[in-house]
């Protein structure tokens, strides 16, 4: 290793992998970048799932709001299925009525 290196001179180092690049040589100095034709198949490829995604970047957001306000419900639903286990638990194990039990299992539901 020669020292420090710009992230550019590491990259020029890593076989297989390079940016397609052409200097142009010129005050302040040019540089312009282009894809290599695999590049620019995947682009292709990609392009129309990248444009269906923008275009439905809103709906994504309905979605999610909606999910998570069904997550909010859950939890609350959850938290209040917990209070009523706890308390069914703690009479079973003071021995309060088994009848007083189910009569609570059967509200709840």
């Amino acid at each position: 290793m020669d020292g420090p290196l710009r992230f550019s001179r590491q990259m020029d180092r890593v076989e297989g992998v390079s940016q397609k690049r052409t200097v142009t040589v010129q005050v302040p100095i040019r540089v312009d970048y282009e894809a290599t034709p695999l590049g620019k198949a995947f682009v292709q490829q990609t392009h129309p799932l990248w444009m269906w995604c923008a275009l439905n970047l809103s709906g994504f957001d309905r979605a999610r709001a909606a999910f998570d306000r069904g997550a909010q419900s859950a939890r609350a639903k959850s938290e209040v299925s917990g209070r009523i286990d706890r308390t069914i638990n703690s009479r079973v194990l003071t021995g309060q009525g088994s009848n007083r039990v189910a009569s609570i299992r059967a509200t709840s539901s």
